[in-house]
């Protein structure tokens, strides 16, 4: 059967969890597979160019809930309006988390198919 390339981008979900302290935690919600090779190549691309806006546009492509909330207590959309005003370390930390969750992690212990070890 065939599949549409927008049902790949969303036939995954994963979630991060970030602690912050006594304040608590922020659990984020996200489609890895909206996280391309080229989605990829825009961000990388707007951060060399010192275009921020431009590259948290391209990075909330990915998202699909968070559990931020306002200070009255309603959630928080999630938005450029809310990226800018959160702090520069809370955006790195997404980031970093989200990238970390998506990136391929090395195989350690591994051995080649005559049974020796890989470095």
């Amino acid at each position: 059967m065939a599949i549409k390339r927008t049902a790949i981008h969303e036939s995954d979900v994963a979630s991060i969890r970030l602690d912050f302290g006594d304040a608590g935690d922020l659990n984020v919600e996200f489609f890895p597979n909206k996280l391309t090779y080229g989605l990829r190549k825009k961000i990388a691309a707007a951060a060399q160019a010192d275009d921020y806006d431009a590259m948290f546009e391209h990075f909330l492509k990915v998202f699909k809930s968070w559990d931020l909330l306002d200070d009255t207590g309603e959630p928080e959309p999630i938005t450029m309006d809310v990226f800018e005003d959160l702090g520069i370390e809370v955006l790195n930390d997404i980031v970093s988390a989200v990238q970390d969750a998506t990136s391929p992690k090395p195989q350690t212990g591994a051995s080649s198919p005559d049974g020796s070890a890989i470095p």
